[in-house]
């Protein structure tokens, strides 16, 4: 004769959980003579129940049930309580600000730029960078916020004219005055080799528990400043992951989607343009070049954006090269002065390559200088008003009115401009 099954025994948390998941009596009873382990909370049970079984001399009215131990280190599993009422579907209409072109003034490249990386984050990485290279080496490179910013404009046309290497753009052979004149290699490499962005002796050793804790105060700033941006309605956030081949009505919400899909693969390769791969073995320092073209081409969006809303044709509008060149040059030259000129015979080949045109059939030393075209300065050089003095030099053709010849030149912006008592372009062009 087959001993009798004893019945199972359950607390009070097992009767709730019971009644909660709706399974009845019938069910826990043909669970109980199943021999599968799929349900491990009931071998749990059972083992519980044997070894709580009361001796056989005793009634078992007289014990009280024990709730089952549970391992402490056993994740909880998450309870859904499904509900049956009518689905309130969410508002989704754009609550955010309309974009109209009467509330939109077009502003510089440089401003769209500080819009991403502001100056009090310029200024807490020149600190940082002196006192970085003052507990490293012993002495501080002494470096300023200006001079961060010409780094930044050098590494934005080091993007526009790759090399294979930053020390090529020094070099006798592949010298290029843009990047050269503005600062000397060594000088450049020293900042680079500096740049820092917290002070390692105030941090704690929670927060260098953080893999970006060096970085960490300049990727906070960076995103305060991207949230501050208005947003537009249509954002892609990512992209559809799996296919389908099923036939089905397609929703709206598809539609839309489809639409505006591609933002993150835009971005991606609007980054990967125009972007020059600076080595360092600080590994992080990858990640903060990466911001810088990030605010370069969130502020070149944002320029379109306002265009866009302006009404602007696309012949007014500058491409991303041009608006990067335009902010390389003002990074470099606003509220910039001039740097004196050294004594002495120039050594050979440190003129630029685009004024040493080597005529066809002359001799190799033969130069001729070309026809030079003034190129479009940005509005900030324009208005910075520094180092903009007026010296004498061949006579030619105005900038500003176009009409009047002069031999007056600004020293900074290398324009041709009227200076006498009936008319002062020079004032005009730099004020307008």
């Amino acid at each position: 004769m087959p001993p009798a099954r004893r019945e199972p025994r359950y607390s009070v948390q097992d009767v709730i959980e019971i009644i909660q998941n709706g399974e009845s009596e019938v069910e826990m009873e043909l669970n109980d003579t199943d021999e599968s382990d799929e349900d491990s909370d009931e071998d749990v049970c059972q083992q519980v129940d044997k070894e709580n079984q009361p001796p056989m001399d005793r009634p078992a009215d007289n014990y009280v049930d024990i709730e089952p131990k549970t391992n402490q280190h056993t994740m909880p599993r998450d309870g859904y309580r499904w509900l049956k009422k009518d689905f309130i579907s969410p508002n989704t209409d754009f609550s955010g600000l309309d974009i109209t072109g009467d509330d939109i003034s077009l502003h510089t490249p440089l401003e769209y730029f500080q819009k991403f990386v502001s100056e009090d984050m310029i200024e807490a990485l020149t600190q940082n960078t002196n006192e970085y290279s003052f507990q490293t080496h012993g002495t501080s490179v002494n470096t300023t916020a200006k001079e961060i910013e010409k780094v930044f404009g050098m590494y934005l046309k080091m993007g526009l004219v790759q090399m294979a290497g930053s020390r090529m753009y020094w070099e006798t052979e592949t010298r290029y005055s843009p990047v050269a004149d503005v600062m000397p290699r060594n000088r450049f490499q020293s900042l680079l080799t500096s740049l820092h962005f917290v002070n390692n002796m105030t941090v704690s050793e929670a927060e260098k528990r953080d893999n970006l804790w060096k970085l960490r105060p300049w990727l906070d700033s960076f995103r305060e400043r991207c949230l501050q941006v208005v947003p537009e309605e249509h954002n892609s956030v990512d992209e559809m992951m799996t296919i389908t081949y099923i036939d089905v009505e397609r929703p709206y919400v598809v539609g839309a989607y489809n639409k505006h899909v591609g933002g993150v693969d835009l971005l991606d390769s609007f980054t990967a343009k125009y972007k020059f791969p600076i080595k360092s073995r600080r590994w992080y320092m990858h990640i903060f070049w990466h911001t810088i073209i990030l605010a370069v081409v969130n502020a070149w969006l944002l320029y379109k954006r306002d265009c866009k809303a302006l009404k602007m044709s696309s012949k007014e509008t500058m491409n991303r090269r041009q608006f990067q060149a335009q902010l390389a040059s003002s990074l470099i030259l606003v509220n910039a002065t001039l740097q004196t000129p050294k004594r002495g015979r120039p050594s050979p080949g440190q003129g630029s390559p685009a004024t040493q045109a080597v005529t066809s059939g002359s001799p190799l030393n033969a130069q001729k200088r070309p026809s030079k075209r003034c190129a479009h300065l940005p509005l900030d050089v324009r208005r910075d008003l520094v180092a903009h003095f007026p010296r004498k030099t061949g006579r030619g053709r105005c900038r500003h009115c176009s009409k009047g010849y002069t031999n007056t030149q600004c020293s900074k912006c290398d324009v041709r401009l009227c200076f006498s008592e009936d008319k002062n372009c020079f004032w005009d062009f730099h004020n307008q």
